[in-house]
């Protein structure tokens, strides 16, 4: 194509070379995108996010040759709508499919139905905003939108319709430059709407003089996008904690309700996508709570939610050399976490085909929740080896070295899986140690290693310390019932059913090595947490206690009657409670209680 060539209609092979031409500019440009994301949320990352989502629409288009100008339009939709990241590519994921929907039937289109179309879509984007602002993407889009379907039916020739809607879309962009406080204050314009002006002009480039040799180059190149980051976000102005998003798939999904129910939940919140399928962003202190809003809804089939505010700490607050890592079956008082910056990699629970992340997006008192009404029992799984490897890369960038401290080997791929990803990098700045732990003895071990990393303690002085007090911590733990156990297949269904009937309570102890030992049990709830408590005392007798925490699984009551005895015969000042993680849940079960202790 070139100045020369008159073009008066789009069909689906135009159209999807158009989108890679657009894509292309965004490319070059994303690094200045980054640069100058001031809102919502100054973060750094708008290039980073509209460069990812079209990235993974080129890497995933099927066919080039797609005639059919409704079918290219909805595969790049239902594309878009799963490699959609951040509020820009949510929008972008919306608009291609609000167009989708124009010209689903369409072979071809003329410049008029082009523009109603696009006309038509963009009241759409804007109704899957729950808060549509003026002066953003928002507004560049509509004031195109508008020239385009006013032009339309005058100008019959695509090149010069779309070069000429560019002025006014460039025109509009720097309008977005007063209308926003902190676009004014700071004399940009919206990275958002920029990053869909500098998409419109891809387009004009290459109609006017591109070859399609080139966009082929560029399709199969090496598109890097940096891995998100929240490192460049201004923190004074970030109203939550956590960017979460969340794929669901279903029947006649109401996206109004949606937005109705869980605008409670934070701001910033987008839902695109068809009736079937959409793609929900949203930035919130609660992602579980949004998670559990959303299930009856339909299946939620991807779960994301990035830790803003953790990424931003590591990135700018003065910490050591030493990182620490754990995983989610780490229990530890978010104070503690959030104080010593200690990141964790998450497992999974899945209830039938929907996959929650522990802690995150979902918590103890709504896993239980789900628990008591779920069809399937759930499963549990370790994170994957690419969880690991971009948390680590991330961490040393700002880091000397990590200190991974996860669940033990014999009880989770966790700890395998860590070490696959620690050996990319070949340096040895990263040491992996199997806990022998879960839960609160595990988060022992942990806070001692922040502890010492805090204390400027070297790498090496940390691993030998976390291992002697591995040897001084114990975990013990009462089960109420076997029930759990059994659904969970950690015991033999036959043992299990005996000792159902039979109302047995096993006292259990994780030891150190991963392994767990059956030292007791009980056939009443109190006389089974009196065990506890005696076993308790005898194993800390003659001992000065370092760290000592009471664990529970929904059961806070049990927890408090262990932790009042435990402070009377113990003569301590406090002990701290905290709920279990899920994972462990998901295998002890309601009303379990365990003490971890470690001693000097």
């Amino acid at each position: 194509m070139n100045n020369t060539t008159k073009l008066e209609y789009l069909d689906g092979r135009r159209f999807l070379i158009s989108v890679l031409a657009g894509a292309n500019e965004v490319f070059n440009r994303k690094d200045y995108l980054d640069k100058i994301n001031y809102f919502p949320v100054p973060d750094g990352d708008t290039g980073t996010n509209i460069s990812g989502t079209f990235q993974g629409i080129v890497e995933r288009i099927g066919s080039w040759n797609i005639k059919k100008i409704g079918e290219s339009i909805s595969e790049v939709a239902n594309i878009s709508l799963e490699t959609a990241r951040g509020n820009s590519g949510v929008i972008f994921a919306q608009y291609f499919h609000a167009l989708a929907k124009e010209l689903k039937n369409e072979f071809k289109v003329s410049t008029e139905k082009f523009g109603l179309a696009v006309k038509n879509a963009i009241n759409n984007v804007y109704s899957a905003i729950s808060d549509p602002r003026e002066g953003t993407i928002l507004t560049v889009m509509r004031e195109w939108a508008d020239f385009v379907c006013e032009q339309s039916s005058r100008i019959k020739d695509f090149p010069t319709l779309l070069s000429r809607s560019l002025e006014i879309a460039k025109i509009s962009l720097q309008s977005t430059r007063y209308k926003i406080e902190v676009l004014r204050k700071n004399n940009v314009v919206d990275s958002g709407a920029l990053g869909f002006v500098l998409f419109i002009e891809g387009i004009v480039k290459f109609l006017k003089s591109g070859r399609i040799s080139d966009l082929r180059k560029m399709k199969k190149g090496n598109l890097e996008v940096d891995i998100k980051s929240y490192e460049n976000i201004d923190i004074n102005s970030m109203n939550y904690r956590w960017c979460t998003e969340c794929i669901i798939s279903g029947e006649n999904i109401d996206h109004e309700l949606i937005k109705n129910k869980i605008r409670e939940y934070g701001d910033s919140v987008v839902v695109a996508g068809s009736d079937d399928k959409v793609r929900v962003h949203i930035h919130t202190d609660n992602p579980a709570g949004v998670m559990y809003a959303l299930k009856d809804f339909g299946e939620i089939v991807y779960q994301k939610a990035d830790d803003m505010y953790m990424q931003y700490k590591v990135a700018h607050n003065p910490h050591p050399d030493v990182a620490i890592v754990t995983d989610s079956a780490c229990d530890l008082p978010q104070k503690v976490i959030d104080k010593y910056m200690i990141n964790t990699v998450s497992l999974k629970i899945s209830f039938g085909n929907t996959t929650y992340i522990d802690k995150v997006t979902i918590t103890p008192n709504i896993f239980y929740k789900m628990v008591d009404s779920a069809k399937d029992y759930p499963v549990t799984s370790q994170p994957a080896p690419g969880d690991f490897l971009n948390l680590f890369g991330f961490l040393l960038s700002h880091y000397k070295s990590i200190i991974g401290i996860f669940l033990p080997d014999k009880l989770s791929g966790t700890y395998q899986n860590a070490v696959k990803a620690s050996q990319h990098y070949s340096d040895g700045r990263i040491t992996i140690i199997d806990s022998g732990f879960a839960t609160a003895a595990q988060g022992h071990l942990v806070k001692i290693a922040s502890e010492l990393a805090y204390a400027w303690e070297k790498h090496k002085e940390i691993i030998k310390e976390v291992k002697k007090s591995k040897s001084r911590t114990r975990l013990i733990v009462y089960v109420d019932t076997f029930k759990y156990l059994m659904r969970s297949g950690r015991v033999d269904p036959i043992r299990g059913i005996m000792a159902k009937i039979l109302n047995v309570k096993p006292i259990l102890s994780l030891n150190g090595d991963g392994s767990v030992s059956h030292i007791d049990k009980a056939f009443l709830r109190k006389t089974g947490l009196n065990k506890l408590i005696k076993h308790t005392i005898k194993l800390i007798k003659g001992k000065t206690i370092r760290e000592i925490t009471v664990i529970h699984a929904d059961c806070i009551k049990l927890a408090s009657f262990v932790r009042d005895r435990l402070i009377y015969h113990l003569k301590v000042t406090n002990i701290e409670i905290l709920p279990a993680t899920p994972a462990l849940g998901a295998h002890a079960g309601r009303g379990a209680v365990g003490v971890a202790i470690t001693w000097v």
